[in-house]
């Protein structure tokens, strides 16, 4: 388990048989390690606000085949506390998405929980990360499966593992192969489709926004709004008074 620090806090830990009390401060933008499978005692001497992120260890394991046909061999012990920038920022970016769960999509949860395991695996199991090859995009054949796979999806009830598996491919080198063909992450090509099909309700109707956005995979019309207008640069209203007729 891991454990981001968003404001500093002071514990004490104790992992028996192995070790006596321990006391910390853990401070703000930095992780502490704990295997659950150890046996301790953990006791937090101050209020404190942190992200916990959990990965089992059949996860660690499937990540580290995946990277290196390798079994993970984790560098890190219960109660160790190290300064990641690159693991802080990704832990953090789950922080807005717990705030507005219904505005996220699970792909997107999909791709940041793949990227911390496999940084994870990398830095502190281990495993080596294989060359990154820039070619190699899907083929005809799967870029057509996904296509459809995900324009039946817009509300992103789908996971990366389920388009890896119908691409026969891994979900690394799926998603890998998936910016290849697109230039755009799984979870932003959801968001253009689901723009495209609000704009084409838009247009030359009177359809209220709750439909459309229903319609169109957002969840509710706040939710449509703010993704129209990222993506469009104005309003669904201001847009559809200027493309109707």
């Amino acid at each position: 388990m891991l454990t981001l620090a968003l404001t500093p806090f002071k514990r004490d830990m104790t992992v028996f048989d192995r070790d006596r009390l321990r006391s910390h401060t853990v401070q703000a933008g930095h992780f502490s390690f704990c295997d659950l499978e150890d046996n301790l005692a953990l006791h937090l001497r101050s209020s404190c606000e942190a992200v916990l992120f959990y990965i089992s260890k059949a996860s660690l394991e499937a990540t580290a085949a995946e990277l290196s046909h390798r079994s993970i061999d984790i560098q890190l012990r219960s109660g160790d506390i190290v300064h990641d920038p690159i693991l802080a920022k990704m832990l953090s970016t789950f922080c807005p998405a717990f705030q507005a769960q219904d505005q996220v999509s699970p792909l997107f949860i999909d791709h940041l929980t793949h990227a911390v395991a496999a940084h994870f695996t990398h830095y502190y199991g281990g495993s080596a990360l294989p060359p990154c090859h820039t070619g190699g995009g899907l083929t005809a054949w799967q870029e057509k499966r996904v296509i459809e796979l995900l324009e039946e999806s817009l509300d992103g009830a789908i996971s990366l593992q389920m388009l890896a598996n119908e691409c026969t491919m891994s979900v690394r080198h799926f998603t890998r192969a998936f910016g290849n063909s697109f230039s755009m992450p799984p979870h932003r090509y959801i968001l253009v489709k689901r723009v495209e099909r609000a704009k084409a309700l838009l247009a030359g109707s009177d359809i209220h926004l709750d439909d459309i956005a229903a319609r169109s995979g957002f969840s509710n019309p706040s939710h449509l709004n703010r993704v129209f207008r990222q993506f469009v640069g104005t309003t669904p209203g201001n847009w559809r008074r200027g493309n109707t007729g």
